[in-house]
C-alpha cells in the first residue's frame, strides 16, 4: 500500500534536502528512541510490539534572525523537515517504519523570555507504521515553558486537508512531552503517546527517546 507513495517522498525529500536554502538552517535536533505498540481488532485478541530507531529534525526561519534571538511579544515564521525510521517485531514478526514530514510552515510567539506558542503544519506527510499509517498531512500545535515543551499532533490521509478531516480511517493523535537539560548544545529527554486508529484496528503507541540539538 505505502511502497510506491514512499518512494515518492523519499526522493521529493532528497531533492529538497539538495537545496541550497537549507544552509540557513537554525534549529536541528537528533534522538534515538524505543517505541511499544499494542493493537486491538474487532473480535481478534490484542498483539503487541517493540521497535527502536533515530529521528532527526532540521529547519530555520524566514529571514535574517534567529529563534534564539527573538524578542518577547514577537512573532516568527520559518520551515522544517523531519523523518524517523525503525526497525523492530511485531506480533513476531519482523517490522519497519518510516515517518516523514517533507516541508512544513512554522510559526512562533515568544510572549515572554519563558513562554512560548506555536505551531507546525505540513501538508505532505507519510506516515507508516506497523499497526497503520497514512498519506496525508499534519498540524501541531507547540508550548513551551523554561524547559519543558509540549507538542499535541493531529494527522490524517488526505494532503493538505487531511489532519482537518480525513479522506480514510480517523485521525492520529499524539501527545509528546519533551525536557531539556542543558546548552547550548542541548540534551533532552522525552515521552511520546500516539493513538493510531487503521482500518478496523485501535492502536497506540509509547515512545520514550533521548537526544541533542540546537533550539
Amino acid at each position: 500500500m505505502f511502497s510506491k507513495r514512499v518512494l515518492l517522498v523519499i526522493v521529493l525529500l532528497s531533492a529538497v534536502c539538495s537545496s541550497p536554502t537549507l544552509s540557513n538552517a537554525q534549529g536541528f535536533t537528533f534522538f534515538g528512541y524505543l517505541q511499544r505498540y499494542d493493537s486491538q481488532k474487532m473480535s481478534d485478541p490484542a498483539i503487541s510490539g517493540y521497535t527502536g530507531g533515530v529521528f532527526c529534525e532540521f529547519g530555520g526561519d524566514f529571514g535574517k534572525y534567529s529563534s534564539k534571538a527573538m524578542a518577547p511579544k514577537t512573532f516568527g515564521f520559518g520551515w522544517a523537515m523531519d523523518v524517523f525510521v525503525g526497525l523492530g517485531t511485531y506480533n513476531s514478526k519482523l517490522a519497519a517504519e518510516l515517518s516523514a514530514d517533507i516541508f512544513g510552515i512554522t510559526g512562533r510567539y515568544k510572549i515572554d523570555n519563558d513562554n512560548t506558542v506555536g505551531l507546525f503544519y505540513d501538508p505532505i506527510v507519510v506516515y507508516a507504521t506497523p499497526v497503520g499509517g497514512y498519506i496525508g498531512s499534519k498540524l501541531v500545535l507547540k508550548y513551551s515553558y523554561k524547559d519543558f515543551q509540549l507538542n499535541v499532533a493531529r494527522g490524517g490521509a488526505g494532503f493538505f486537508y487531511g489532519c482537518i478531516a480525513p479522506k480514510e480511517d480517523g485521525h492520529l493523535h499524539s501527545v509528546e512531552l519533551q525536557y531539556w537539560l542543558g546548552e547550548p548544545y542541548f540534551d533532552f529527554v522525552g515521552v511520546r503517546y500516539s493513538s493510531i486508529p487503521f482500518n478496523d484496528s485501535k492502536s497506540s503507541g509509547i515512545m520514550l527517546f533521548y537526544g541533542f540539538g540546537i533550539r
